[in-house]
């Protein structure tokens, strides 16, 4: 699948996040490696045209001057995460929730092991009420380096 790659301010921490535009199917889809902010865009479908069609292609449900209609879904940043192993492969994702004493000290115990480079290695938590991340674990590389050196991973 074709896609184009971008690096956008995020909405949420106004740090550089991660955009990615799929041109086949018209989705578009937003990471933050900060705040752990995800948005996703896709264009919605039409069942009943797509039923009736005999090849059963994808059918967009478009406003009346014919421009699709497209459905977005933010998701609030809580944290993020990214584990950098020696070999160079890393796995960035997002906090699905507040993060708790148990998790921070999992993370803990997971950069200690031998095949992972702690110093390339962060969590981080959003900070609501001051608007700003903070920095549990580890130290945030430099925005734009980070989505260089890092591979996109799970984001659950």
């Amino acid at each position: 699948m074709a896609s184009v790659h971008d690096v956008v301010a995020c909405p949420q921490c106004k740090g550089d996040a991660h955009y990615e535009f799929y041109t086949r199917t018209l989705e578009e889809s937003l990471f933050c490696p900060r705040c752990g902010y995800i948005e996703h865009t896709r264009p919605v479908m039409d069942r009943r045209k797509q039923k009736q069609d005999p090849q059963r292609r994808a059918w967009f449900k478009c406003r009346a001057d014919g421009t699709p209609i497209f459905r977005t879904t933010p998701r609030a940043g809580r944290g993020a995460y990214c584990l950098a192993q020696k070999n160079g492969v890393s796995t960035v994702g997002a906090a699905s929730r507040a993060l708790t004493l148990r998790m921070i000290a999992d993370f803990r115990r997971d950069t200690a092991r031998p095949e992972i480079d702690a110093t390339r290695s962060y969590l981080t938590r959003w900070n609501a009420r001051r608007r700003r991340v903070e920095v549990v674990v580890g130290q945030l590389p430099n925005a734009v380096g980070l989505l260089d050196e890092v591979n996109d991973g799970d984001c659950e």
